[in-house]
């Protein structure tokens, strides 16, 4: 899971980790960040069995290229 690290991202993955039933990796980023490909890569290391990625909507294209 990616998280931002303002106030907003941390209890967001916070509520996230605590809901899920399963170990959560959460991988911190910076807003407005230019690229995700490397948090994606360490989000998805150790043999992840699913991946979710919550972020503010001017991302999407950003993570999705």
């Amino acid at each position: 899971m990616k998280k931002n690290q303002n106030t907003r991202g941390r209890g967001l993955a916070g509520a996230f980790e605590a809901a899920w039933n399963g170990h959560v990796k959460a991988v911190p980023v910076d807003q407005g960040q230019a690229g995700f490909l490397a948090a994606l890569h360490e989000s998805a290391g150790g043999g992840a069995q699913a991946l979710a990625v919550i972020a503010f909507e001017s991302a999407d294209l950003a993570i999705i290229r």
